[in-house]
């Protein structure tokens, strides 16, 4: 049944935490996306149907009209460059989002705590960031970014694997002093970003 089976049904392990893995590199070959339904989640488990149902609501009674009213009754429109730098803003902080959790629920434990610790951190840094946005150079703000991509590919791992030991409260510390300044550096370049194309966007409605 498990060579037939659409999903990986392996038990998980510390190096392979979650259960049906199908979103990895080597999967994305058309024999083996063949196997999988784009419209699985709809008749998966009640629970799946209930969060998508909620998620769909959410979208379509709250999102939509807190978007669209105000760009169809303002005179000055965002162009399609706007919505398209703001869209990629959201996609990366999102990307970024997911690959953390994934790579801290090795670190702590569970899935729940690394979530929450990961968007909490990551969120509360982001607002202080953006606070402090105005008085950090572009230059300085990229080369934080860099320096820190150069340390969480090789010196944190080595970090997580020796502090691993520790009781869960500390490792959650641990990550949230990790990713913080990720989350602050981010939002500043996001911040400079967005000042940077309203000018822009400013001067061209003139």
């Amino acid at each position: 049944m498990a060579d037939t089976a659409r999903v990986n049904l392996a038990p998980c392990t510390d190096d392979r935490p979650f259960i049906a893995q199908m979103g990895l590199w080597r999967n994305l070959k058309p024999e083996k996306l063949a196997k999988v339904s784009p419209y699985g989640d709809l008749t998966g488990l009640p629970i799946s149907q209930l969060i998508l149902l909620v998620i769909l609501a959410v979208v379509g009674v709250l999102m939509l009209p807190l978007v669209l009213l105000p760009y169809l009754t303002s005179r000055e429109k965002l162009p399609a460059a706007g919505w398209l730098y703001f869209l990629l803003i959201g996609m990366a902080f999102m990307a970024v989002e997911v690959v953390l959790i994934q790579k801290h629920t090795l670190f702590i434990g569970a899935s729940t705590y690394s979530t929450a610790t990961v968007l909490l951190t990551l969120l509360v840094a982001a607002g202080v960031g953006s606070r402090f946005a105005a008085r950090l150079r572009p230059r300085i703000v990229f080369l934080a970014i860099a320096v820190w991509l150069v340390l969480d590919l090789n010196v944190f791992p080595s970090l997580l694997g020796a502090l691993s030991g520790l009781p869960v409260s500390v490792r959650i510390l641990v990550t949230a002093l990790l990713i913080a300044p990720l989350g602050f550096f981010m939002a500043c370049r996001s911040r400079v970003g967005c000042c940077a194309s309203g000018r822009w966007w400013t001067g061209a409605s003139r």
